[in-house]
């Protein structure tokens, strides 16, 4: 089946972009859909077939109102809310690269990827006063990319008695600190789990531990193209489905 594929794109992950959209073309059957990067900015590189927007067109709601992770709070309500790809989805972000031929339908069926993080407890909490939904999946969710039905998305704010995408970012931004907050990964694959069962199949994706570095300048550039295309090519060895390179922003 054919679907969209949506890149939030943060100035610290720019030079990136280019090898992730390359992955994805590469490695990833989405038919005739559409890769679509979100920044603050709007328009990141000269990209034929791709669409640019910027963050505040395609979800025009402050960063401000998060208590912390400002720019990660409102990113992961922009994968989650946008409204520019068609109803299905890919989600990848922007410093995650394929190395092998990702498949996201099995049996007609949608596929979300999941990898070996370990359960966090504040996503756990987060979700559990956002939708009464806890650690359904008995791990993470997180594989630096998920695969998402806008219908379901609309379906899991009605249920929970959110009229709007603005009420629930509101009640989250209300609810967020260092002890309790946001994974739309989690949340969203737990609730499908939940009151969806066998909409998706769930798989564990090949990939390695996390590569990062951490920085406290938002717009820094860490990984130089260099160390970028060193890596793409010593994963290439190796049977790792897909690898991200982390640029860990810390606020505080």
């Amino acid at each position: 089946m054919d679907f969209d594929v949506f890149i939030p794109c943060a100035p610290k992950d720019e030079n990136k972009l280019p090898y992730v959209i390359d992955s994805i073309r590469q490695n990833v059957s989405y038919g005739s859909g559409t890769i679509h990067v979100s920044s603050p900015s709007g328009t990141v590189l000269p990209c034929p077939g791709v669409a640019f927007y910027k963050d505040e067109d395609v979800l025009p709601f402050g960063r401000s109102g998060w208590a912390c992770e400002q720019a990660w709070n409102y990113q992961q309500c922009l994968k989650l809310f946008q409204e520019v790809t068609s109803y299905l989805y890919l989600v990848v972000d922007c410093d995650t690269i394929f190395n092998r031929p990702v498949e996201f339908f099995e049996n007609g069926k949608m596929v979300w990827h999941t990898s070996k993080r370990k359960f966090n407890k504040p996503y756990f909490d987060f979700q559990m006063q956002m939708i009464g939904i806890g650690n359904v999946l008995g791990k993470s969710a997180i594989a630096n990319m998920g695969f998402y039905d806008r219908n379901l998305v609309r379906a899991m704010l009605a249920d929970n008695g959110y009229a709007t995408k603005d009420d629930f970012i509101r009640k989250a931004q209300s609810l967020t600190s260092r002890a309790c907050y946001m994974c739309e990964q989690d949340l969203y694959a737990s609730y499908c789990h939940a009151k969806h069962p066998g909409h998706y199949i769930f798989r564990n994706i090949v990939s390695p531990a996390d590569i990062g570095k951490a920085q406290r300048d938002p717009g820094k550039i860490m990984w130089t193209k260099e160390e970028i295309e060193n890596n793409i090519k010593s994963m290439k060895k190796k049977n790792y489905a897909a690898f991200s390179l982390h640029s860990w922003f810390q606020d505080v």
